[in-house]
């Protein structure tokens, strides 16, 4: 069942951009022969090394030099911890890679949950028994 406007192999025309079917595939040749340059990288890789970068914050009125991923991640975790819905859905997101790391077996884990949301340490602890102690009789 040929179709009346194809023409068998046999009947194939040489012409321009249709060179003789015997020497159009040199063994050998590749048909890239540029190839990839040398050097190149994935999106991947850039983005690994845009996320390593070192930035200049302020924090705690000291200048200090962090990489873009770990300012990212605090701005994050601040947000949530300040009760911005979107923040607080991509924590929990985060939440299974983080816990499943197997980078440091040993390490003991957190909920990044509970870390968000540990309370602070006090500079100054109170001991609330000393100001008014129990009247247990």
């Amino acid at each position: 069942m040929n179709k009346p406007d194809k023409k068998p192999i046999s009947e194939y025309e040489v012409g321009f951009k249709k060179p003789p079917t015997k020497t159009r595939f040199q063994k050998g040749h590749s048909g890239n022969p540029g190839g990839r340059p040398r050097g190149s990288v994935n999106w991947q890789t850039e983005l690994c090394r845009a996320l390593k970068e070192q930035v200049t914050v302020i924090e705690n009125g000291k200048r200090k030099s962090v990489s873009k991923i770990r300012a990212a991640m605090t701005q994050v975790a601040n947000k949530a911890a300040g009760g911005d819905l979107k923040a607080v859905k991509l924590v929990t997101d985060l939440q299974p890679l983080i816990e499943n790391d197997e980078k440091y077996p040993g390490a003991p884990r957190m909920s990044i949950v509970e870390v968000v949301y540990a309370p602070l340490p006090e500079k100054n602890p109170i001991d609330l028994k000393t100001i008014a102690p129990d009247e247990e009789q």
